[in-house]
């Protein structure tokens, strides 16, 4: 279903908005665990270059969506963080039930790598 107000080009001018949406799932998915999934919150599994991956995580936890994330940049310019003790907050989980709701009305399907891949090998069994 696509919006009819919306160019056939314009889900790619919200990457940013649509990546910042699967991570906020990650991490509302991750409230049934006792830590967030760490082998999803990456830039491979969210197909999406590092900068544009860690620009977006410093984003969501400088306004208030996401606490815990321990970064360390290196003298090399490379970093990594944990996220071992991140968690959404009740900000994250509006803006993420809002944009979700966003994203529909758009009809941008916003679904994670793995979900795709284990509904194209469910067809392809068929």
């Amino acid at each position: 279903m696509t919006n009819i107000f919306m160019k056939q080009d314009d889900s790619k001018n919200m990457k940013s908005i649509i990546l910042i949406n699967q991570i906020l799932k990650i991490y509302d998915d991750s409230l049934d665990f006792e830590e967030v999934d760490d082998k999803k919150l990456n830039h491979k599994y969210l197909k999406c270059s590092p900068n544009r991956f860690m620009a977006v995580m410093n984003m969501l936890q400088d306004g208030g969506y996401i606490t815990g994330i321990d970064y360390k940049e290196w003298n090399d310019g490379s970093f990594e963080f944990d996220v071992s003790d991140s968690s959404i907050t009740l900000a994250g989980l509006q803006y993420y039930a809002e944009n979700t709701k966003l994203l529909s009305k758009l009809g941008i399907i916003v679904e994670s790598a793995a979900t795709i891949a284990a509904n194209v090998a469910g067809i392809i069994k068929i």
